[in-house]
């Protein structure tokens, strides 16, 4: 929940934001992928833990810093790179393009490794 929630937000702010100064829409993208990279380090360096027990606080710690670094990505994809599709296709294919990206969008968010065990 807490990805889509600020997720959400985000996309508002990013949205915002390339209204006013649409140039930079790369800067969001390469600042979303790599916040997605370094969120997925994080969840990389975690010890494998047996039991609930055994969590510590950095756990959790890393865990939602994780949540709300993906919440960065997933504001930016509907923000920056939805709204690019009507720049990139021509009117007689945007319906294709636009199916093309939700499924990509779909897709990307159902095979993403590690992130389907915290959602």
């Amino acid at each position: 929940m807490i990805p889509f929630v600020f997720g959400s937000i985000l996309a508002i702010i990013f949205g915002r934001i390339l209204i006013v100064k649409s140039y930079l829409r790369r800067v969001i993208i390469l600042f979303s992928s790599v916040m997605i990279s370094l969120s997925l380090i994080i969840l990389y360096v975690l010890p494998n833990n047996i039991s609930p027990a055994e969590l510590s606080s950095f756990d959790y710690l890393a865990i939602l810093t994780f949540l709300f670094l993906y919440s960065v990505l997933i504001g930016s994809v509907y923000a920056v790179l939805c709204s690019s599709v009507s720049l990139l296709a021509d009117k007689k294919r945007q319906g294709t393009a636009w199916g093309v990206i939700g499924m990509a969008i779909g897709l990307g968010e159902s095979i993403s490794p590690g992130i389907n065990g915290f959602i």
